[in-house]
């Protein structure tokens, strides 16, 4: 896990994208932690496997690393830290490939299908980029000061956690965002617009 570190401190650059899996953990042990993420870990580079073994990419390829408890404290983009739920992440640069960086939403897409549970983040040096790439189909609250921590992948589909009604610029945390999606999906499942917009990029 030192590795996460080093990996931290090479990607602060413009050309990165940072991307993050999230299993059901209920667990504090952290043995028990460590043992979720590595079976998931399995699972994911499998299927990572199996659709990038023809791709080249342009600079860095797709890679996933442990984050127990005790290893996951995120550094945002903004700058803000927040203590995550155990997880999966990984950080690329994708340099002038553009398509490098829809390849890997594509990915995350596929892992939240084929993989029970998983809800995936992803974000750029822009913030919540899939939001700005569908900016003409979003609900009237959403902006990039309201939608931090609200836009995720599940199922393969992306879902934005609606702001409470006046609490326009109320903030959440991943974890509440994480038990929103899935206590209730269908609540958080972003309009056939958005998807549409964002799949035509991937």
């Amino acid at each position: 896990m030192a590795n996460i570190n080093n990996v931290l401190e090479s990607v602060r650059e413009d050309d990165f994208v940072e991307y993050f899996l999230f299993p059901p953990v209920s667990t504090e042990d952290e043995n028990e932690q460590e043992l979720i993420l590595s079976t998931l870990l399995d699972k994911a580079n499998k299927i990572i496997t199996k659709y990038t073994k023809d791709y080249l990419w342009h600079k860095d390829e797709f890679k996933l690393l442990l984050r127990t408890s005790t290893t996951n404290s995120l550094h945002f983009i903004e700058g803000n830290k927040e203590d995550l739920p155990p997880h999966l992440y990984g950080v690329s640069h994708y340099g002038d490939n553009i398509e490098d960086e829809w390849f890997m939403v594509f990915i995350l897409q596929q892992l939240t299908k084929e993989i029970a549970g998983v809800i995936a983040r992803v974000a750029d040096s822009d913030g919540e980029f899939l939001l700005i790439e569908a900016a003409d189909f979003l609900p009237s609250w959403a902006n990039p000061e309201t939608c931090e921590n609200r836009v995720y992948l599940y199922d393969g589909n992306i879902h934005l956690i609606p702001n409470t009604a006046g609490a326009a610029e109320e903030a959440i945390t991943v974890s509440d965002a994480l038990s929103v999606i899935r206590k209730d999906p269908g609540r958080t499942m972003a309009s056939a617009d958005i998807q549409s917009c964002v799949g035509r990029k991937v």
